[in-house]
């Protein structure tokens, strides 16, 4: 990606750890640049289904027709009208590190800034009803990470946004044990 494929470029530090947060612009060419062919594959079968707006949860099943290889990587959250901030982790992509936020709400999530940017960045795609593809890197604690991912609107029988689903491109991960 090239600095004019940015639309925006946000970086804060506090007392929970630092972020650095770059949204970018989707277009025919984005992904024909991207590496992550998880990426490339989940955006283009949703292309492939959305017609004038949004897919319909019931046109969208993506576990089940793509690869295991991209499956694999894929995670999706759904809304719930009936809690405030209410995004809930339903299905998080195979991996050990974040079983534990399935099934729960993101307002749990412990830390406060990462916490805050989700619950902005999924309330855009869903008003917004587009894809949003960002690339985020931070550290928190001892843990720090730099990744790009995908998200994707995906809307309910009466065509309001449900459903987000996602996909991420790790590109690099450390922990440094405690002391």
């Amino acid at each position: 990606m090239t600095t004019a494929d940015r639309i925006y470029h946000h970086a804060d530090r506090t007392p929970e750890g630092w972020q650095e947060r770059i949204g970018y612009r989707i277009d025919s060419a984005t992904f024909a640049r991207e590496r992550g062919e998880a990426v490339g594959a989940l955006y283009r079968y949703w292309k492939g289904r959305a017609g004038c707006g949004p897919p319909k949860a019931g046109d969208f099943d993506p576990l089940n027709d793509l690869s295991r290889e991209i499956t694999g990587l894929i995670s999706y959250v759904d809304l719930n009208p009936n809690i405030r901030h209410g995004w809930i982790f339903n299905h998080h992509a195979n991996t050990s590190k974040f079983a534990k936020f399935e099934h729960r709400a993101i307002a749990d999530y412990p830390i406060l800034d990462h916490r805050t940017a989700l619950l902005q960045e999924y309330d855009s795609v869903r008003y917004g009803r587009a894809p949003r593809f960002d690339e985020i890197v931070q550290e928190y604690g001892r843990t720090s990470r730099h990744y790009k991912r995908l998200i994707l609107p995906v809307a309910d029988e009466n065509s309001d946004i449900s459903r987000l689903w996602i996909v991420t491109r790790l590109l690099s991960s450390s922990f440094r044990p405690g002391h």
